[in-house]
């Protein structure tokens, strides 16, 4: 059986056990390093993906 992976949000690097996590709008993110997580930190939006605007808006 393997581990299930994620992905980090801020390098795109597959992650398993991941050692840094923060969380962000109720919800929790894993990342590669302390770096990364850093950077996060700072700015989690610029990270996450944006919702398209709606249609007529």
């Amino acid at each position: 059986m393997t581990t299930p992976t994620t992905t980090d949000p801020v390098c795109g690097m597959p992650i398993r056990d991941a050692e840094y996590a923060a969380s962000f709008g109720g919800r929790d993110y894993q990342f590669c390093s302390s770096t990364c997580r850093a950077r996060f930190v700072v700015d989690p939006e610029h990270f996450l993906p944006t919702a398209p605007a709606p249609l007529g808006a």
